[in-house]
């Protein structure tokens, strides 16, 4: 793993990246603070998990993880969840549920077989709308 100065954030397998491209980031002018050396957004283990993509989901506003297990073993992903995750499905490649894991204490459990790409959609709690109203 790495650091925010680092910026290495994928699994270690060199099979499974084809490119990398160092995450940017900057201080916005309007925002007070700092940021920490280390932060992780997200979690897999063990190492012959390997996320793939990142994206919202098609059809609302929760987050689909996708992932392969890369070393021929059959593994039980464990996956740490962005803060606020609510609710997590085990989806086809269409995003159609297939399972509901449960999420305890932030994380979740997938059985993956050998090579087996998984896709993951997590929702998260709504917000109160006095979060997301923006400030005039």
């Amino acid at each position: 793993m790495g650091t925010s100065r680092t910026g290495r954030i994928l699994g270690p397998d060199p099979r499974g990246l084809t490119f990398f491209i160092s995450p940017q980031w900057y201080n916005h002018p309007g925002v007070q603070g700092e940021l920490k050396d280390e932060y992780s957004f997200l979690s897999f283990q063990p190492e012959n998990i390997v996320l793939t993509a990142v994206k919202k989901a098609e059809d609302d506003g929760s987050l689909v993880l996708r992932f392969y297990e890369w070393a021929g073993k059959e593994t039980d992903a464990k996956l740490q969840l962005p803060v606020g995750a609510e609710k997590v499905s085990e989806t086809d490649l269409m995003e159609k549920p297939l399972a509901e894991p449960s999420v305890q204490d932030g994380t979740v459990t997938v059985h993956t077989k050998p090579y087996e790409i998984k896709t993951i959609r997590v929702r998260f709690a709504a917000k109160p709308a006095s979060q997301t109203a923006r400030s005039r």
